[in-house]
């Protein structure tokens, strides 16, 4: 029998100013989080703010202004819709599993660039660093810099992302689907105090006090996933994530 083939090509645009972020780094990993050389090194994560997903190729990541274009990432690398890029800063090969920049980034402060060679898309500047702590935006890939204690790697910033660290195992958000209200059972009400509703990409609908009742109203939400943030007088919270309908 015969046979036809087709090609058929898939264009995909280049990242364009704002569309792609420096969202979150580390330049002081010393226990935090171990490339697949089994070492820790300085890591830097890209967030693509936009709908589609966009091609690196023909951009540069540097820490040199004198030298925006130090490392040229490679013409396949594509970054999906809403989703995040990690490269290593360790002067290692990169890898199928991970790309990995020609430089490290310094403990002590510098800036990072994220360039066409010509123009910076965008750029930060930091001092210096604590050990295993992050600098990231908040929301992803828009908001200002801020200091994270628990890093996110590879994950959303504010809302979904970070590693819950309330101890209570026993908490629970109730009702999921839910329509009017969340009930929140095994809550210690001397401790946790505060309840934060956000979307999975980080924006806040709502913050409330939780009430002797143990309830917050969510009869105004629109239909949807959400993120149910509940934190302490202390700073410690526990993420849950529950539909809204």
């Amino acid at each position: 029998a015969e046979h036809e083939f087709f090609s058929l090509t898939i264009s995909i645009n280049t990242a364009q100013t704002g569309q792609v972020a420096i969202n979150e780094f580390m330049a002081d990993n010393t226990s935090h989080k171990k490339n697949e050389y089994n070492q820790y090194a300085d890591w830097i994560e890209l967030y693509n703010n936009t709908n589609t997903p966009l091609s690196l190729h023909g951009l540069y990541l540097s820490d040199d202004a004198a030298n925006l274009t130090k490392f040229a990432f490679p013409a396949t690398t594509i970054i999906p819709a809403h989703d995040f890029l990690i490269l290593w800063a360790d002067e290692k090969n990169s890898t199928a599993t991970y790309l990995h920049c020609n430089f490290k980034l310094s403990a002590n402060g510098e800036s990072l660039y994220f360039s066409n060679g010509s123009n910076v898309l965008d750029s930060v500047v930091f001092g210096a660093q604590q050990a295993n702590k992050t600098f990231g935006r908040c929301p992803n890939g828009t908001g200002p810099y801020q200091q994270f204690t628990i890093p996110t790697f590879n994950a959303f910033n504010c809302g979904f992302a970070g590693i819950d660290n309330i101890s209570n195992d026993k908490l629970a958000v109730f009702p999921n689907p839910a329509t009017n209200s969340l009930l929140f059972s095994n809550y210690t009400n001397q401790l946790m105090h505060q309840v934060t509703i956000t979307s999975v990409t980080g924006q806040t609908f709502l913050k409330a006090e939780l009430t002797l009742d143990k309830s917050i109203d969510i009869s105004n939400l629109t239909t949807g996933l959400y993120v149910v943030t509940v934190s302490d007088v202390n700073g410690y919270y526990k993420h849950f994530k529950f539909i809204k309908q």
